[in-house]
């Protein structure tokens, strides 16, 4: 997913293979770290540096996919 278009039609994927799931994950903590990081220049006048954020990204995808791999067999 390296341009919006690709990005969009990448939600558009149907099915529960883990690279789609991942995939969806990615896309959600992006559009999420970018809108924090928006409203924290906006609000509180500061900014963040590239790489805290990537780490941020790290950790919620593991969790993420952690937590929801630990759940699975409760949701089938």
């Amino acid at each position: 997913m390296t341009t919006i278009n690709s990005a969009v039609r990448g939600l558009r994927l149907k099915g529960k293979t883990a690279v789609i799931r991942m995939k969806k994950v990615s896309l959600n903590i992006v559009v999420y770290l970018i809108w924090e990081e928006r409203n924290r220049r906006v609000f509180e006048n500061s900014c963040s540096f590239v790489e805290p954020i990537f780490q941020r990204f790290q950790v919620l995808f593991h969790m993420i996919l952690y937590f929801h791999q630990r759940d699975l067999p409760i949701l089938n």
